[in-house]
């Protein structure tokens, strides 16, 4: 029997009641709808056993032990108007959680020990969603897919982390930086950090960040693959932060970069000056907020 003792009585949260998370400045922020036409979005988060959730060779998959849901409703301007319940469950994984990562996170195998994610209620919740958000969406989709595919493999997903124009991208992956919501965050605590991010303004924009990410999800990438590159220009391309995937997930097993489409072509010529030579043809792959930073492609 799935035990969901924590999940009742204290990560499922009714409407409005969201036990000290929110600030005043979020709720000032946070107006009725008055019966505006609204979408929803589920910030997911999960904290893992570590960074591979497909194994192979002798490594066994990591597996999420924490998973964070938070529903928010917005308008057609991107106003947030109302933070729907949350679910936030433990999860005892296949093996004990490492020592690093029990230091990390202050979650130990104890602390797991017998606790389930209830499945149906997951699936209920995502079904009625209209985009899943996750800071580093190529980290969290890998592992929700793989706990549920049957509920996150449907949606389409936007990476708060990627996909906004951050003043600095590299100080900006740590969403949640002085854990300000307790000393060891939950993976629910960073979806209420995440939250009040998104509904602000960030950089020159006029529109709350949750326009800006969902304008920017919304496009066609491009992924080009750099199959076959000559082993002396790997330091080339990782400089132009091209990623390198190994093949484990069924893919090629070869350096790749996700472009615009309008900066694809550009991207091509580089590779044909500087990797390839002029007789080149490029292996590429169109991607949408439905596949995107998931294993799948």
């Amino acid at each position: 029997m799935i035990n969901t003792t924590e999940d009742t009585t204290r990560d499922l949260v009714v409407d409005g009641d969201n036990k000290g998370h929110i600030s005043n400045e979020m709720k000032s922020d946070i107006q009725a709808a008055k019966g505006a036409r609204t979408k929803r979005a589920i910030i997911l988060n999960c904290i893992t056993t570590g960074l591979d959730p497909n194994g192979g060779g002798d490594c066994e998959a990591d597996e999420i032990v924490d998973l964070g849901l938070l529903p928010v409703d917005f308008t057609d301007d991107f106003r947030i108007v109302r933070v729907g319940t949350r679910y936030q469950s433990l999860r005892q994984p296949a093996k004990a959680i490492p020592p690093g990562i029990e230091a990390l996170t202050g979650i130990t195998s104890a602390t797991v020990e017998g606790r389930e994610i209830d499945f149906d209620h997951v699936s209920l919740l995502v079904e009625g969603a209209d985009w899943i958000v996750a800071h580093d969406a190529k980290f969290n989709r890998r592992f929700a897919e793989r706990l549920h595919p049957t509920a996150f493999t449907a949606k389409p997903w936007a990476c708060s982390w990627m996909e906004l124009d951050w003043p600095d991208r590299g100080r900006a992956y740590q969403i949640n930086p002085l854990g300000c919501f307790r000393e060891n965050p939950r993976a629910l605590d960073d979806c209420y950090a995440l939250l009040e991010r998104l509904m602000q303004p960030l950089g020159k924009s006029k529109v709350p960040a949750l326009g800006d990410l969902i304008e920017r999800a919304q496009k066609l990438t491009v992924r080009l693959w750099a199959f076959g590159a000559p082993f002396e220009k790997n330091g080339l391309l990782k400089a132009r932060n091209y990623r390198w995937n190994s093949g484990s997930n069924g893919m090629p097993r070869a350096w790749f970069m996700d472009v615009s489409e309008s900066t694809g072509e550009a991207e091509i010529a580089f590779l044909r000056a500087s990797i390839f030579g002029s007789g080149w043809i490029p292996r590429r792959s169109l991607l949408t907020a439905y596949d995107r930073f998931s294993d799948r492609v």
